[in-house]
């Protein structure tokens, strides 16, 4: 049995997945199981050349994705529906923020299962704040005073390559990180609540946008940086913060502090999952039942998710978990929201991310403007209400 599971720029994730196929080859030892990686963008276009010529391209039996992905592969009948599988595997055992992204558009039926989750916060290292002299709650953060500590840590560090926030993002940045701005604004997210249209044109989304672009151009945030779990300029003090998904690392002796993002008037925090569904390619159903019976169990995959900093999907193991983790977590997740299941969504997902990465190019290049994004976004809506049209 073959499993493909998505790149992470932490290389931890595969000696820990390999670990966990360790440990169930121990317990099933009959069962011949091994994994690949596959980055996004390659699964997303192996998953279309299968479904165009299954004869020719090869498929996984199982495949993790990231949740929101659910719907359109189902639809497309790319996915098994896990009731065929398993009937151990229920949504009502995850939060309710996060059922409906294991099901197919308008279906009650199951294609995925959730693995593991991630949720957008603040991280910062105290010393640095304080000898800042930041005087500012860093928990009641609203978005200028947030601008104002930028400006205070830049000021107190004159290092060659000194950020004031390091960014977990390699490629700039995506749909996902730049959602909590649109939130602050009072966008309720990039389509409207129907799925009907995409409002990525209205000035309460297209001005979030713009404020988390300026980030960069005020070069408060780098634009292409290198791997946020290798560089490790948090540890060697050229940056104070960093916006996470995960648990904060480690900066030397310090702990790093987690605080919500800047801006209390927001009423969501966004979250992500990543989960397991089953191809149409899989032959041996039985197998990918066992094991998906097993890597769903907190005592056997929790040892994962600790090595890798993210969160459980289960309910009762979420619950569980953040009663040890910092207070904050708790509150995050009492308003966390995933993005949109819906058929479309992906497709916006992957067209949103490139034009941020050209934006990204033109403030390297110094060609910046709030115009020429604006003319990008308002590309963007045609495809994307065009591609609802379609679907």
């Amino acid at each position: 049995m073959l499993i493909w599971i998505l790149a992470d720029n932490n290389a931890v994730k595969y000696s820990a997945f390999k670990t966990l196929l360790g440990r169930f080859s121990k317990e099933y030892p009959d069962m011949d199981i091994s994994f690949e990686i596959k980055s996004k963008k390659t699964l997303w276009k192996n998953f279309f050349k299968f479904l165009r010529d299954p004869e020719k391209n090869s498929m996984a039996d199982i495949v993790e994705i990231p949740q929101e992905w659910t719907a359109v592969f189902s639809k497309l009948g790319m996915f098994l529906e896990l009731e065929s599988i398993s009937d151990e595997i229920k949504d009502s055992d995850y939060p309710s923020f996060l059922r409906n992204s294991m099901k197919a558009e308008d279906s009650s039926r199951l294609f995925s299962a959730p693995f593991y989750g991630e949720i957008r916060s603040l991280h910062y290292r105290p010393d640095m704040i304080k000898a800042a002299k930041i005087k500012s709650n860093m928990e009641m953060l609203g978005w200028d005073e947030f601008i104002s500590v930028c400006d205070s840590v830049s000021a107190d560090n004159r290092r060659k390559n000194f950020f004031p926030l390091d960014n977990f993002n390699t490629s700039g940045a995506d749909a996902a990180d730049i959602l909590p701005c649109v939130l602050n604004r009072g966008g309720e997210g990039y389509f409207s609540s129907d799925f009907g249209s995409c409002e990525i044109m209205k000035d309460e989304v297209a001005e979030g946008i713009e404020d988390y672009m300026s980030l960069f151009v005020r070069k408060y945030l780098p634009v292409f940086q290198e791997n946020f779990y290798e560089a490790a300029f948090i540890e060697s003090k050229l940056s104070a913060m960093a916006f996470s998904w995960r648990k904060p690392l480690k900066a030397g002796r310090n702990e790093m502090t987690v605080v919500p993002f800047p801006n209390l008037r927001r009423k969501n925090n966004p979250a992500r999952y990543y989960g397991f569904a089953v191809t149409c390619a899989c032959k041996e159903t039985g197998e990918a039942s066992v094991f998906l019976k097993w890597v769903l169990n907190f005592e056997n995959s929790s040892f994962f998710k600790k090595r890798l900093g993210v969160f459980e999907a289960k309910e009762k193991d979420l619950k569980k978990q953040l009663e040890k983790e910092q207070k904050i977590y708790g509150d995050l997740f009492a308003s966390a929201v995933c993005p949109p299941n819906f058929s479309v969504y992906p497709s916006f997902e992957i067209i949103f991310s490139s034009a941020i990465s050209d934006i990204c190019l033109e403030i390297l290049r110094g060609d910046y403007s709030k115009e020429n994004l604006f003319r990008r976004l308002a590309l963007i809506k045609g495809e994307a209400d065009y591609l609802l049209s379609v679907y």
